[in-house]
Formats: structure tokens, sequence, C-alpha cells
């Protein structure tokens, strides 16, 4: 029986031998029929990349040498506007350095015009005055002459009278007498009244003249006055300038100082904390390490012993194995001894199926972050196609104009272009970046009792948005140019039927790399919308709940999400709009970095148009960012209640 047994395990063997063979033959009839397969389906492919190479080599040509002349022109018309300017500004400087000048020459002639005609007035003064009082002499003179002669006259008619009338000489005399003193005190009344008026006269031309000249000695000292206070003043404020500005400076300095102070002060304080964890963490190492070192030994003893009686088992099964070598059939004895290792715990067990568990058990922790985006982006996605087609127009739009001109011209559906490449973002992009996230911050309770602050929130952020972002990069730019396909010529359009078939075509067009193009600015700005989102949405519910007294539920929620997506559209718009730029380039030619493409937006475009369709992002970010969080809050819940059943 043992030799049949024998006869029929050799047979046995020569036919599985000869099987064996024959698949090998087989087998290597295939492997060479394949390879010249590929190697035919390779020299095609070579040949096909090499003209697409030379095609876009011609392109690339064309579009530099487009380029340069564009940037001369642009350099010129810069060169001549600048020249104009210059022009304009040292005509503008002229014309007001001649105006001043002839300000200045007015009032030259105004103020010599004013002393020269006081100088006349008084010259006329002086000259009327000097004849007045010529005129005055004169009529004195006059009256003196006119007296002495009556008095003459009347000497000789006396004498004619006293020689002609003798007898009445004594009558006559009386009467003359009275006469003569009549006629005298009238004679003296009116050259009294005459000197009278004069002197009134004169001394009130005199007043006249004196209060004129006091007037302008007055207006004189005013001026003057005026002239000294306006030079002081401008004396004080420039004093005053100086003074204000060596006090800013001197507040600067002093606020610079306690800033530095404050960041000397919280580092110390950080480092601090950060050695305090430290060494917490080494001490609980520390006592872990002589925990396990003392279960090792005292399960040394255990494990000799239990190695020991298999070892004899394993002795036993090695004996009964040679002892049976060519006398009976080995296989049915080696079966059996590969049960008993098995069932002993003498074989371990394969790593794979831990992996798969493991695989399994993180697949089931992401599905609800990746079931609350891909909702999310049902719903805003239209703004994404917006936000798009907005940020790679060069000319300024309005958010209004893009969303007529996209439905006037493609039709309400071409608002959900590109919808599959979303869905496949937020399953890769989200599902990490969360699931990332919101396992740093289990880790972080477990080890920590009290809540970490807005520091350890930003970094954990980062961290999930940066590793989150370097997977769904792929997806990211299938997506930029499914919504941006609409707005090229139908000639130059890309015509993608779904993010797969866009992910061969870019692969074939620049190769695999070409999938994560601009991915250094996808990480870039996934850090900014990480710590703007995550971190201010857990900062923000904290600070609502405590103090305004907001209790778990969908206001606060909504609060905080709102601020959230508000803070992160502002962040993050100038690192999206570089984005979009890189990713909707050509796959040909060496991809633009980040610093690059963002001073080429700022020089042609201005500073401005970094925040380039604000509004569609924020409409995008607002109600995802709201969708997401109150999503999540709802499926994390009921997951958790999943677990516990």
């Amino acid at each position: 029986q043992c030799y049949r047994e024998l006869d029929a395990s050799l047979k046995f063997q020569e036919t599985v031998k000869n099987m064996d063979k024959k698949e090998e033959m087989m087998y290597v009839k295939l492997i060479e029929e394949d390879v010249a397969k590929y190697e035919e389906e390779q020299k095609e492919e070579t040949e096909k990349h090499i003209e697409k190479q030379r095609k876009y080599a011609n392109e690339l040509k064309e579009q530099m040498e487009e380029n340069d002349r564009t940037t001369k022109q642009k350099e010129y018309e810069e060169f001549e506007a600048a020249k104009q300017y210059q022009m304009n500004i040292n005509k503008y400087l002229q014309d007001l350095k001649e105006h001043e000048e002839q300000e200045l020459l007015r009032k030259k002639q105004r103020m010599k015009q004013f002393f020269n005609d006081a100088i006349e007035n008084k010259r006329r003064y002086d000259l009327k005055f000097k004849q007045e009082e010529e005129f005055e002499d004169r009529a004195i003179e006059a009256y003196q002459s006119a007296k002495a002669r009556i008095k003459k006259m009347h000497k000789e008619v006396q004498l004619n009278k006293r020689q002609d009338i003798a007898r009445q000489a004594d009558v006559i005399a009386r009467k003359y007498q009275e006469f003569v003193r009549t006629k005298e005190d009238l004679e003296e009344k009116i050259l009294k009244k005459a000197v009278e008026e004069q002197e009134a006269e004169y001394q009130e031309k005199e007043k006249v003249q004196k209060e004129r000249e006091a007037r302008m000695r007055m207006e004189l000292q005013d001026l003057q006055k005026k002239t000294t206070a306006v030079k002081l003043k401008e004396l004080e404020e420039v004093k005053d300038l100086k003074a204000w500005e060596m006090m800013q400076r001197f507040e600067r300095a002093k606020y610079n100082m306690e800033v530095e102070l404050k960041e000397k002060d919280q580092q110390r304080r950080m480092r601090i904390e950060y050695g305090n964890v430290l060494k917490k963490h080494i001490n609980e190492k520390e006592a872990e390490r002589k925990q396990n070192k003392l279960l090792e030994e005292k399960a040394a003893d255990v494990t000799g012993i239990i190695e020991k009686e298999n070892q004899k088992i394993l002795d036993y099964a090695e004996e009964v194995i040679n002892e049976s070598r060519d006398v009976r059939p080995l296989y049915p004895i080696l079966k059996a001894v590969e049960k008993c290792k098995k069932e002993m715990g003498l074989v371990p067990l394969r790593k794979r199926e831990e992996t798969v568990t493991v695989i399994e058990s993180k697949k089931k922790q992401r599905r609800p972050h990746t079931c609350t985006n891909m909702a999310a982006t049902c719903v805003v996605h239209p703004m994404d196609v917006i936000k798009n087609r907005i940020q790679l127009q060069q000319e300024k739009t309005s958010f209004g104009a893009v969303i007529r001109s996209v439905y006037k011209n493609e039709g309400f559906l071409k608002f959900y272009s590109g919808l599959s490449a979303g869905l496949v973002r937020q399953a890769t992009y989200t599902t990490v970046r969360l699931g990332i996230y919101n396992q740093l911050q289990e880790y972080w309770k477990q080890r920590h009792p009290e809540k970490p602050n807005f520091g350890i929130l930003a970094l954990m952020a980062g961290t999930a948005g940066a590793a989150g972002a370097f997977v769904g990069t792929p997806a990211e730019v299938a997506l930029v140019r499914m919504t941006a396909d609409g707005r090229l010529p139908k000639d130059q359009r890309r015509n993608y039927k779904n993010v797969f078939h866009a992910f061969t075509s870019i692969s074939k067009e620049g190769g695999i790399t070409a999938l994560w193009r601009g991915s250094v600015a996808t990480m870039g700005r996934a850090i900014v919308v990480n710590v703007s989102q995550l971190a201010t949405y857990s900062q923000a519910k904290f600070l609502m709940a405590t103090k305004f007294n907001l209790k778990e539920g969908l206001l606060l929620h909504f609060c905080a999400s709102m601020l959230s997506g508000f803070l992160t559209t502002f962040n993050s718009m100038p690192f999206d709009i570089t984005k979009t730029r890189i990713q909707n380039l050509k796959s040909a030619g060496k991809t633009p970095s980040m610093i690059v493409m963002m001073a080429s937006i700022m020089k042609t475009e201005g500073v401005v148009a970094l925040w380039k369709g604000f509004w569609p992002t924020y409409c995008r970010i607002g109600p995802h960012t709201v969708l997401t969080f109150i999503i999540n809050e709802q499926i994390v819940k009921l997951y958790r209640l999943w677990a516990d059943q």
C-alpha cells in the first residue's frame, strides 16, 4: 500500500511538473507577445510625443515672440507715460514757481505804490500848507500897508480940515476921534476874527494831517505785526511738526520695544510650556518603558518555558517527518504539522490582514467628512465656476456680467461644468484635511486635559491643509481647466468629458507631473484656508459659546462658520488667483513659481487684482463653510452614536 501511494505521489508530482512546464512556456510566449506589442505601442507613442513636442515648441516660440513684442510695447508705453508725467510735473512746478514770483512781484508793487501815494500826498499837503502860509503873510502885509496908508491919509485930511475949519476943531476933533476909535475897533475885530479863522483852519488841517499820518503809521504797524505773526506762526508750526515727528519716533521706538518684549516674553513662555510638555512626555515614556521592562522580565520565564515546550513539539514533528521520509507520503504529515503550528501560534499571522483592518477603520473614520463636503460642493459649485472665470480674465468685469455671459452663451448647465472634478477634489482634499485635523485634535485631547490655544490649532490646521492640498492637486487642476473651458474659442477648447478623462489628457500632454502643476501655490492657499477656516471656526465657536452664552446647535455653528468663511476668503484670495492662473496655463513650458505669477499680476493689473472675484469666492466659501461644518457636526454625532452601539 505504501509503495502504491508512493508511486501515485510520484506520478502526481510528474504531472504537476509537466503542467507547470506547459504553463511556463505559455506564460513566456504571452510575455514575448506583450513585449513586442508594448514596444510597438511605445514607438508609436514616442513618435506622437515628438510630433506634439515639435508643435508645442513652435507654438511656444510664437507665443514668446508675441510676449516679447507685447512686453516691449508696454515698456515703451510706460516709458512714454512716465516721460509725459515727468514733463507735466516739471511744467506744473515751473508754473507754480512763476505764479509765486508774480504774486511776490505784485505784492512788492502794491507796497511800493502805497508808499509812493503816501509820499505824494504828504508832498501835496506840504505844498498846499506852504501856499496857504504865503497867502496869509501877503494878506497881513496888505492889511498893514492899507492901515498905514489910511493913517497917512487921515492925518492929511485932519491937517486940511484944521486949516479949513478952525472954528469947529473941537467938535470935529471929538467926532473924528469917536469915528476913528469906532473904525479901529471894527478893523481890529475883523482882523482878529480873520486871524482866528485862519488859525482854526490851520489847526483843523494840521489835525487831519496828523490823524492821516497816525492812521498810515497804524496800518503800517498792523501790516508789520501781521507779517511778523505769520512768520512766527510758520516757525511755531515747523517747530511743532519737528516736535511731533520726534515724539512719533519716540513713540514708535517705544511701541516696537514693547512689541519685541511681548514677543520675547511670549516666546519664552512658549519655550517653557514646550519644555514642560516635553518633560511630561519624557516622564510618561520613561514610566511606560520601565513598566514594559518589568512586564518583559516577568514574562521572560514563562516565555522561556513555552518556547521549550514548543521546541519539544517541533523536534518531535521533525523526527516524525525524518522517519516517514522515503517510507510514507509526506504531504499529509506536513499538512498536519503546519495545522498544529498554526493552532499553537508558532506561525506569525500575515501583516496583510492587519493592514486591511487598519485601512478599513480609517476609511470608516473619514467617510463622514467625504459625505459632508461632497454635499456642500453640490450646492456651491456654480460660484466656483464664476470665481474661476473672473480670476482668469485680465480685464475688469463684474459678478453679474459673468453670470449673464455664461447663461447667455453656454446655457444653465455650464454652471455645473467640472462638477465631477469638484466632487473628486472634495473626496480627496477635504477627506484628508478634515480627517487629519480631527485626528490631531483627538490626539491632543487624549494627552492634554486643557483646550489647545489658537497657535496649536493653527499648526494642526496648516499641517492638515498642506497634506490634503498635495493629495487633491490633480483634481484641483482638472477643476480649473474644466470650469474655464467655456471661455476659450471652440478650436482651443479641451472638451474634457469627465474628471478621469481630464486626468488622462493632462498626463498625455505634459506628463504625470502636470497633474501637480501649481501644487506649491495650492498648498500655500490650503495652509491659509485651513488656518483661517478650521482654527478660526474652532476658536470662534469657543469664544461665542463662552462670551455670548450660545448653546451648542445650528445658530452657534452658523455664526462661527460665516465669520470663518469671511476671514478665509480675504486671506486666501491672493493665493487662490495665483493658483488658478498657474493651473490654467498650457502644459508645455516651465511652470512659473507662485511669487513670479503674483508679481506679474500686481505689475500688469494692480494690487487690487489679487482680490479679483472676492464676492463670488465668499458666496462659495461662506455657504460651503456653513454647510460643511453644520453637516459635519451632525454626521459626526450620528457616527459616534453608531460607533457606540
